[in-house]
């Protein structure tokens, strides 16, 4: 089974879709980095991968009804789970002083 990641997770979650044995592939390496929720669902239509998704609007069966899909998968990732996210401020506002 194939299993595409949507942008809005990690990237380090295909690797751990990976290592359970199954092929994955994120949407980021396949041109769907900024797509929308349109063209996801139709690259995922077309391609029949299940999608491994953290956007609600897929779990709605109005939205993504299930025959039309290898499978949806909607993950909650806790953000103590997550990696820290560093913003380097003075590089933003010495730049922005010039």
């Amino acid at each position: 089974m194939t299993f595409l990641v949507d942008a809005d997770l990690p990237r380090s979650t295909a690797d751990v879709v990976r290592r359970h044995g199954y092929h994955a592939v994120d949407a980021r390496d396949i041109g769907l980095r900024h797509a929308d929720d349109s063209a996801i669902a139709s690259h995922a239509q077309r391609e029949q991968p299940c999608l491994v998704t953290g956007d609600f609007d897929f779990a709605d069966i109005r939205n993504s009804p299930p025959q039309h899909d290898a499978g949806i998968v909607v993950l909650v990732i806790p953000p103590q789970l997550l990696p820290p996210i560093s913003h380097d401020c003075s590089t933003v506002s010495s730049s922005s002083r010039a």
